[in-house]
């Protein structure tokens, strides 16, 4: 539809700028290891879940996702559990916004398996078109900082969902970031 609009407005002899893209933060496989994961805290010996999330777009056409929303649950499945990446540090579920001016989005701990609602760790990627800067945890536990571009967390006391996690500190990407020369310089950073 953009575009269709676009060529009426040049073949009109108007002129026409490009809407900006909307941006987002993801989860995804860790680079380092290739991990999606969630750790429960199963006594004696904890398991690697399955884990899906909900990431943060400021438009509805840009929302990256990897879970299936059911009554109940967050994501479906008995052994699964959910994090999402919301503007809110009291809505787990504010996942399309406008980026908040202070640049920060938050992490939660949604969904738990069904044995075992608590975790004690989890590994991830982040990805998408928002940069981020930094990480803060909150409510306790430990961030692993030397695992950047990865995420890799672990808290005490095995806490149960929902759970406010951290914040990141994110920042749009500038033009040259959006380049392919951007890409390529930020594997050097």
């Amino acid at each position: 539809m953009r575009i269709r609009r676009a060529l009426i407005g040049l073949l009109a002899g108007a002129a026409v700028s490009a809407p900006a893209a909307a941006d987002t933060l993801c989860l995804g496989p860790s680079e380092a290891n290739g991990i999606l994961g969630t750790v429960d805290c199963t006594a004696p010996v904890p398991f690697l879940l399955e884990t899906k999330w909900i990431g943060f777009a400021e438009t509805e056409e840009e929302h990256c996702e990897d879970c299936v929303h059911h009554s109940g649950y967050v994501c479906l499945g008995w052994d699964v559990c959910a994090w999402t990446i919301s503007a809110s540090d009291t809505d787990p579920f504010v996942n399309v916004a406008p980026l908040p001016d202070d640049g920060r989005l938050h992490l939660w701990y949604v969904q738990g398996s069904t044995p075992s609602p608590g975790f004690s760790a989890a590994e991830f990627g982040i990805g998408g078109t928002l940069v981020w800067r930094d990480f803060e945890m909150l409510n306790g536990g430990l961030w692993l900082p030397e695992a950047m571009p990865d995420l890799l967390l672990a808290v005490p006391g095995c806490p149960a969902p929902p759970r406010l996690v951290g914040r990141f500190l994110v920042e749009r990407p500038s033009p040259v970031d959006r380049s392919t020369w951007g890409r390529t310089k930020a594997i050097y950073r």
